[in-house]
């Protein structure tokens, strides 16, 4: 590993020889005159390499045969030595660690380099069991104490040869890793597979992994405690075992692989699986993974197709249905505003609980279950799912957020109906923040509608009541700080619903002010502080709001514990009450002066090392968008997809969907929006051939200095491969108005090829209908087109024809195809009144004709549409409609 020294040189690593410590003291701690230190650095890469020499380090004769981690390829043997001594350090100093460390060290010494990884690869699967089985035993805290006394007793105080200095080395790096983690030999079995996964070259056999190893460590898998652990142990070693494409798991296991895939993003190789087997295998469980995989890749129109294909195979079972699967569904359809869906599913769950009632568990468990047989496994795979009173409380949730009142009053009716929840009361209104009402009356009055309620609802909403008061006594709801952040009703609760968790947690600190020493009180988390800020900034007091942010600052420099540090959150704030500011008509600043603001902010964030997030470059963009500074806006999109591909952290295992997702729904929205005004403030010329621009004639006159003077900076990336981007690798659902968004900009953009893959896209993957707004819109944009490019092509072949005389003739051509039932003029289509006629189903059949119309009519000769086909494949969307809007576009041509 000397090479590897030389190379970090440059860092100034300072290796101090320890006194009677086991580990490397804080490298930013200041020496004292009786510290020995030994500097790794040198002139040049020659004099290092002589320094670490006399320390006892031996180089390697090639670089490659280190991997990234320094475990896939073990280092050749002069090295076995020091690799053998770096996992000592990680031994645990249990009897049975020891000797599974003797027996890797005899097995080292007597097998070629090529088959050591295997040997490795045993041991960590041994110390990793050994691992799980004494958390079961242990606590985390027992486990460290246990390690560490193991630890003290290998201490040598005396270190006055390298050899021991080497293996303080050593253990420094053990400890760097070691701290708050249990499952060290767990981790590095999962980095050792993770790199096998990532090598193209690896295939399993006898020499490097055997199929019996990683159907060990797969069946080890399943017993790690910790999920994201579980699934990432279970995704590699299946993806190895079936990397072979000889081996195929039975369904069970099988579904432990699916689930992990969808854990880690892997929609398509999941579906892939779900699907080889699912004409096959007809188990009703099988089917609810399916399900599972269409909600988690946003694919809901595949989700309601095969959840009409289950209930017509399984009639007997019906309503019966995953409680997850039904809560999952709920939240995607009431995402994009299908009531209908959201409606439908609710339901059923509502079905469900007057067969079943509610189970009295608040969260569900699940564990681990063998099976003797198949038969076994699909009886109990399949059985009923009682839901729980979580469940119930978690759905009034998700209507509560959307603010459908209408639905909470009966799903609040429905479960005060229930036997036997009473004693659920407390959860129901601490969950529901219901307890941030200011009297209980509101929620009395939104329960008790016209229908009569029956005599148990109103004893039961009397005993919620009775709870509702004994929760809000706590706190004293006379003073006039605590009531003026009370909500007058639900509604209102639903309207600020990320609000009231701040209000939530203000609240209860003003509770254990009354039961706890202020002393020990937590101390206040930057959301408190947002807030804060917000309203001072609201009233203009500049100078709190500075002091309060160095404050916050210097505990970021300091990396203090005792105040929260600033973070991108903060200075979004201020970002956002500038841009308020700059789109005011009473401006309290210069515009100048808001932007010299603008620009601090971003300065004291570069010198203190600040982490951008989403939501300040959102912000940030929001701001430079209100100012017509797009050329400030397109250096931004830029660095956040650099050339073509989104900064992102390399760890492809993140524990969730929210963790894996860089690039977040707003700051996406604000992009887009960019793009829109940037399209939108200039006029675009046809060409025939790309229909790329020619010129750029801008409405506004300052920003015509700016895109056709200074803006270079517009991202070489297509707007194809932003939609992709958003849709597959940021797995975004968009709503209706983010994909009118979407559309608008591509019509601006004139990219008529490409729009018919994106309608596709929201009305066949995402389920989304085309609003009547929508599709009047597209048809203007439609007819815009057509008039400028009838225009273009008209003084192309005449070049004295006038402008306007031009526009005339090509408004004449318009209105004559529309006379002979080509294209719609939208107008027309609102003055008849013959909107009302047209359905869901019928819009999209009649853009999709308008649309490749105008492409038609644009290239006559181009009768396979080969750019749009080339887009549906781009986007992966299924053009199963477009060979008929094609062969009928072509006939009638």
């Amino acid at each position: 590993m000397l090479r590897r020294c030389a190379r970090r040189a440059v860092g100034f690593r300072w290796y101090r020889r320890p006194a009677f410590k086991s580990h490397i003291p804080d490298l930013s701690a200041s020496k004292t005159n009786n510290e020995q230190e030994i500097l790794l650095v040198g002139k040049d890469q020659k004099e290092v390499e002589s320094n670490l020499a006399k320390l006892g380090f031996e180089p390697l004769a090639e670089d490659k045969d280190i991997s990234p981690i320094g475990l896939n390829n073990i280092a050749k043997n002069n090295s076995d030595s020091l690799f053998l001594k770096y996992l000592k350090h990680f031994n645990t100093g249990f009897k049975q660690s020891n000797r599974n460390f003797n027996i890797l060290t005899n097995e080292f010494n007597a097998n070629p380099q090529n088959d050591k990884l295997p040997l490795l690869l045993t041991y960590f699967l041994k110390e990793a069991n050994l691992e799980i089985r004494r958390l079961k035993n242990f606590t985390p805290e027992q486990i460290n104490n246990l390690i560490e006394t193991n630890s003290r007793q290998l201490v040598d105080n005396s270190i006055d040869s390298t050899d021991n200095l080497e293996q303080y080395i050593l253990n420094d790096i053990a400890n760097e890793n070691n701290k708050e983690n249990y499952l060290i030999h767990t981790n590095f079995l999962l980095k050792l597979l993770t790199n096998l996964i990532n090598d193209p070259e690896f295939k399993p056999s006898p020499s490097t992994v055997s199929m019996e190893q990683l159907v060990d460590i797969f069946e080890f898998s399943k017993l790690i405690p910790f999920q994201q652990k579980r699934q990432q142990g279970i995704m590699c070693s299946a993806n190895l075992i079936y990397g072979t494409g000889k081996v195929k798991m039975d369904p069970v296991n099988e579904s432990f692989y699916i689930n992990s895939l969808v854990a880690f993003g892997n929609y398509k190789d999941a579906l892939k699986l779900f699907n080889a087997r699912k004409d096959t295998f007809i188990e009703k469980w099988w089917y609810t993974i399916g399900l599972n995989i269409l909600l988690a890749s946003n694919n809901l129109r595949g989700f309601k197709r095969l959840l009409n294909e289950m209930d017509q195979l399984f009639p007997e079972s019906y309503p019966y249905l995953s409680t997850k699967v039904i809560k999952f569904g709920i939240k995607k359809f009431l995402k994009i505003d299908n009531l209908t869906m959201s409606k439908e599913l609710t339901e059923r769950f509502l079905e469900i609980v007057k067969l079943t009632s509610l189970s009295s568990n608040t969260y569900s468990k699940s564990k681990l279950q063998m099976f003797q047989d198949d038969d076994e496994a699909n009886q109990y795979l399949n059985q009923i799912e009682t839901p729980t009173q979580s469940d119930f409380i978690a759905i009034i949730n998700y209507y509560i957020y959307k603010g459908n009142m209408p639905m909470v009053s009966k799903l609040f009716q429905t479960y005060l109906d229930l036997p036997g929840i009473n004693e659920n009361y407390p959860d129901l209104i601490l969950r529901t923040n219901i307890n941030l009402l200011k009297d209980f009356n509101s929620l009395k009055a939104l329960i008790n509608t016209d229908k009569q309620c029956s005599t148990s609802t109103i004893e039961n909403m009397r005993l919620l009541e009775n709870e509702f008061n004994n929760i809000v006594s706590h706190y004293d709801t006379n003073d006039h700080v605590i009531n003026g952040l009370l909500f007058d009703n639900i509604r209102d609760l639903s309207t600020n619903y990320k609000l009231s968790a701040s209000i939530r947690n203000f609240i209860n600190e003003q509770i254990s002010e009354n039961d706890k020493d202020s002393s020990k009180l937590p101390v206040r988390n930057t959301k408190e502080y947002n807030i804060l800020l917000s309203n001072l900034l609201q009233s203009g007091k500049y100078e709190q709001c500075e002091e309060i942010l160095k404050k916050l600052e210097n505990s970021y420099r300091d990396q203090s514990e005792t105040v929260p540090q600033v973070n991108a959150h903060i200075y979004s704030i201020f970002i956002n009450h500038y841009h308020n500011l700059s789109v005011t008509k009473q401006k309290r600043f210069p515009l100048t002066e808001l932007d010299a603001r603008v620009q601090s902010i971003l300065t004291r964030m570069n010198d203190l090392n600040v982490p951008y997030n989403s939501v300040f470059i959102a912000t940030l963009l929001k701001y430079y968008r209100a100012r017509k500074n797009l050329k400030s806006c397109f250096k931004i999109i830029k660095a956040v997809f650099y050339n073509g591909s989104p900064v992102r952290n390399d760890d492809i295992f993140k524990p969730n969907l929210f963790h894996r997702r860089e690039i977040n729904e707003a700051l996406y929205y604000e992009v887009w929006k960019t793009y829109y005004n940037y399209y939108n403030n200039e006029s675009r010329p046809i060409n025939l051939k790309s229909g790329i621009t020619l010129n750029q004639k801008l409405k506004n006159s300052f920003l015509r200095k700016q895109v056709n003077g200074e803006i270079t900076m517009v991202p070489n990336f297509t707007l194809e491969w932003l939609l992709k981007n958003m849709i597959a690798k940021d797995n975004l659902l968009l709503n209706s108005d983010l994909y009118h968004l979407v559309i608008a900009v591509f019509i601006k953009s004139n990219n008529w090829s490409s729009l018919p893959a994106v309608i596709c896209l929201m009305t066949n993957t995402h389920s989304l209908n085309i609003s009547i707004d929508t599709f009047l819109y597209i048809l203007s944009g439609l007819k815009n087109y057509y008039i400028k490019f009838e225009m273009w092509k008209l003084r192309t072949n005449n070049k004295d024809m006038t402008i306007g005389a031009a526009q005339r003739a090509a408004i004449k051509s318009f209105k004559r195809q529309c006379e002979l039932n080509v294209f719609m003029d939208p107008k027309q289509l609102k003055r008849l009144g013959t909107l009302k006629d047209f359905t869901s189903e019928n819009i999209v059949n009649t853009l999709l004709v308008q649309i490749f119309r105008l492409i038609k009519y644009q290239n006559p000769y181009d009768v396979n549409f080969g750019n749009v086909i080339e887009n549906f494949t781009f986007l992966e969307v299924d053009p199963e409609q477009i060979a008929k809007i094609i062969n009928h576009v072509n006939s009638n041509a």
